[in-house]
């Protein structure tokens, strides 16, 4: 009720300001960057490669995504690297492809991220865009020396760049992993009860209806049976969060722009003291759209000053912030 509409505002992707009419405010990148990892080549990490795709820049970008199912006819109105052709193709595979023609290079994975830290790939650099908290945490896990996260919420885009060590918030940080899950039996039970949600989980999934009877009433293990647990496993009472896609499309250009600032050795508006920005659609002028500082949950383990880990990691954080400085001339 109390909205108020808005004509127009621009969003300046290097100072985060915003403004009814267009202050331009380009930046300066070098002609290339060290190896980054992307972890998740949905919504968001498409929506990033796609900006970065016509620039000049040099670089490799190495590529995951773990969804098996590949990419389904209901993600071309999120997933804006894609098209019709792509329907049936693993994301990362797919997008490399696509990008072949880009003057920075992609080194494709259809797995887990984990793939190029146990064949040595020295990653100095991770773009998170994976929607998952039990992926967050096990992204934490490695330590990288930086990390972005980019992610969406209904009407809302956020960046976090993680950090410091010790003082900042860190992929895991405010993102519990989900404790509260069915076990298979009670999967069972549940579509048995209700014929009308297995019935839309069939065609949603698209799967065979004979084989989903058989899961429902026969124990052994099938590939029916992994997707209907997948997508039932989790009973925790939320409201089911929506995804739009220019959301997604802003969170990842958003995050391209800071690969862009780091490898000009920009310090940029995120940095040790303001490490998030957040933008909602909901109240687009609101003066919560900006750039602050986002403390570490005091819960977190993974980056307590307790964990010998987060130890690890802050002094690869500092190292990789002297060499930056240094590589820039500051």
């Amino acid at each position: 009720m109390d909205y108020e509409p808005q004509r127009q505002i621009f969003l300046d992707a290097k100072s985060y300001s915003h403004s009814g009419d267009p202050i331009w405010n380009d930046i300066d990148y070098p002609s290339e960057f060290a190896p980054v990892l992307l972890a998740g080549v949905g919504a968001v990490g498409t929506a990033l490669l796609h900006a970065l795709y016509p620039l000049p820049i040099s670089g490799t970008i190495f590529l995951a995504d773990n969804d098996p199912k590949g990419i389904e006819d209901t993600n071309l109105g999120r997933y804006s690297l894609f098209g019709w052709e792509s329907i049936g193709k693993q994301k990362a595979t797919e997008a490399s492809r696509l990008l072949r023609e880009a003057a920075f290079a992609t080194v494709p994975h259809d797995g887990g991220f984990e793939y190029f830290f146990d064949n040595g790939k020295q990653i100095r650099m991770l773009l998170s865009a994976v929607d998952t908290n039990e992926s967050r945490q096990a992204l934490q896990e490695r330590y990288v020396p930086l990390a972005f996260s980019a992610s969406t919420l209904n009407l809302r885009s956020e960046i976090l760049r993680c950090g410091p060590p010790e003082i900042g918030a860190c992929l895991s940080c405010f993102n519990p992993v989900l404790r509260n899950q069915r076990t298979e039996d009670d999967i069972r039970q549940l579509l048995l009860r209700k014929p009308t949600l297995m019935l839309k989980l069939t065609e949603k999934l698209k799967l065979n209806p004979t084989e989903v009877i058989a899961w429902i009433h026969d124990r052994r293990c099938s590939e029916t049976g992994e997707r209907l647990i997948e997508e039932l496993r989790t009973d925790d009472g939320a409201i089911p969060a929506f995804s739009v896609a220019f959301v997604s499309v802003l969170a990842g250009t958003l995050l391209a722009a800071e690969l862009l600032k780091v490898a000009a050795g920009s310090e940029g508006p995120l940095n040790d003291n303001r490490n998030r920005t957040v933008f909602q659609f909901q109240n687009p002028s609101a003066i919560t759209n900006r750039a602050t500082f986002y403390p570490r949950d005091e819960r977190c383990q993974a980056c307590s000053s307790q964990n010998v880990a987060a130890g690890i990691w802050a002094n690869r954080y500092r190292q990789f912030a002297a060499q930056e400085n240094e590589r820039s001339g500051l």
